[in-house]
């Protein structure tokens, strides 16, 4: 927090040498602290098209054809749809290298089929900037047949345009929801294990739309909880000029659709799509470059990033391993500060000059909780549903609904329905938008009080502001499902106005019939 801490402790761990020494004691001595424990590498493999797989598939090998030290085990993770696990953690090379063949082999025909089919989106983009500037000069022309043709010619590209930019909206905010959430619950289960742990991911960039940047701060926070340092591997090699590219087309768009509202001025000309999401246009660019998100992962969270090379085992094996096996561990009291949500920044310093220091950054101040990862906007919440008594600063819905029993539970159906007209827009007047910032969360408890299911989700909604009377009449719904066993449980929802800080619970019995 930008204070100096008194240091209480400061050594340096040598792992091997330690090793060593402990095994030719005689008499035995005690085992010292860094060594009690395994130093456990976890390998994830996420979202890799076919030359990234053949990349991380050969760096991962070189990384298990080495004799592994006699305190590193090694698990293997594969990423697409979901977290799969193809090894736990063994010291066995050979189990190690068929299950290295299996999280690069399967499974990823998705990523291929959009790595194909990309050249025709920006195809698409191309046609549409250039609809932009045919539709922005709105000049007069003396053959009005082909001032008609041209208009219409210049609304269908925009259209294609637009449904260009929205599939890859969602196919950004698809891969950055299917790789950070899954992350953060790794490495929050890891928590529980003490000692240094290194987590090697073999990426091909990490997108972070503007939505997903609390959820990217909080891997890194769940990282440095747990112990775990990220070593971001750039699958793609030597090829990550295209990343570059499209952050330059995208920013070349901003631009020219920017100098197109200049030049209309005070016309009537009807407000477009781009001028509405023209500056997230230009805040998207500078976020397309996915490879600085994954060093950011890496370095604070006191990794590396291994990238631009096609050969990519020497800096794993070479770095994760040296880093593994020794370092400096610093010991020191935080001032003691509720858990309030706030991240708090750490900073290492030394005397000695010309030094590259690798720390971690930082970490949210977040309460124990269930297993899964807390999200620095739902302490309010949580916070909410343990006030007494429960606040109630505006009506909404709630009901839980049942329906067919499986394997794995009676499937129950959480609904909240929040009337729009309780909330607090914020109006763009200037841009002639409006926004709201919603939150919303379900909690399922069991008789003892201990969770059993958390569901939330974060609404950030913009729009046009002529839009804003009809939506006010409209409702926002936060639904999930959940599959419980027989018992009896408690439903608490919490609904939360971001913009004003008002919250709304609600809580009722949730009984599960036995049949």
């Amino acid at each position: 927090d930008g204070v100096a801490r008194e240091v209480r402790s400061f050594r340096l761990v040598e792992r091997s040498r330690q090793l060593a020494t402990e095994q030719s004691a005689v008499g035995g001595v005690d085992q010292p602290d860094a060594l009690r424990y395994p130093a456990l590498v976890t390998l994830v493999f996420d979202h890799l098209t076919q030359n990234g797989r053949a990349l991380a598939r050969r760096a991962a090998l070189q990384f298990v054809a080495r004799e592994l030290p006699s305190d590193q085990w090694v698990a293997v993770y594969g990423l697409e749809q979901r977290l799969r696990l193809t090894q736990p953690f063994t010291r066995d090379p050979n189990a190690l290298r068929r299950a290295i063949d299996e999280a690069t082999s399967a499974g990823t025909e998705t990523r291929d089929r959009l790595a194909v089919g990309q050249a025709d989106q920006d195809a698409a983009s191309r046609a549409a900037d250039a609809a932009v500037s045919a539709t922005a000069a709105d000049r007069p022309s003396v053959d009005g047949s082909a001032v008609g043709a041209a208009v219409s010619e210049a609304r269908v590209r925009e259209i294609i345009a637009r449904m260009t930019r929205m599939v890859e909206t969602a196919d950004l905010q698809y891969r950055g929801q299917s790789t950070l959430f899954p992350l953060m619950a790794l490495m929050k289960a890891q928590g529980t294990l003490a000692g240094r742990k290194a987590l090697v991911l073999f990426s091909e960039g990490l997108p972070i739309p503007p939505n997903l940047e609390e959820a990217y701060r909080s891997a890194i926070s769940e990282a440095n909880r747990a112990n775990v340092s990220v070593y971001a591997v750039d699958a793609r090699g030597l090829d990550t000029a295209r990343a570059l590219d499209q952050s330059r087309q995208m920013l070349d768009r901003s631009g020219r659709n920017s100098q197109a509202q200049l030049v209309s001025g005070r016309s009537q000309r009807p407000v477009t799509l781009d001028d509405v999401m023209n500056s997230e246009t230009a805040e998207g660019a500078l976020r397309s470059d996915t490879q600085t998100a994954l060093r950011a992962l890496a370095e604070e969270t006191g990794g590396a990033l291994i990238a631009n090379t096609n050969d990519l085992g020497p800096g794993v094996v070479g770095r994760v391993r040296e880093d593994l096996d020794s370092y400096y561990e610093i010991g020191y009291t935080p001032a003691p500060t509720p858990p309030d949500g706030r991240f708090r920044p750490v900073e290492v310093k030394i005397a000695r000059r010309g030094i590259t220091i690798h720390s971690r950054s930082g970490y949210f101040a977040l309460p124990d909780t269930d297993t899964a990862p807390l999200l620095p906007y739902e302490l309010p919440m949580l916070a909410a549903a343990a006030a007494d008594p429960a606040p109630r600063a505006f009506d909404y819905a709630a009901a839980a609904f049942r329906f067919d029993r499986s394997v794995t539970g009676v499937q129950h159906t959480l609904v909240l329905e929040i009337p729009l007209a309780h909330l607090t827009f914020d109006e763009d007047r200037r841009r002639r938008t409006y926004s709201l910032r919603f939150t919303a969360m379900a909690v399922v408890k069991d008789p003892a009080g201990d969770v059993v299911q958390r569901f939330s989700e974060s609404y950030p909604l913009e729009g046009p502001i002529d839009r804003l009377p009809a939506l006010k009449r409209g409702r926002l719904r936060f639904k999930r499902q959940v599959w419980l066993s027989p018992g009896r449980y408690t439903l608490w929802t919490v609904a939360r106005d971001q913009a004003t800080e008002r919250s709304s619970v609600r809580s009722f019995p949730l009984d599960v019939p036995d049949a």
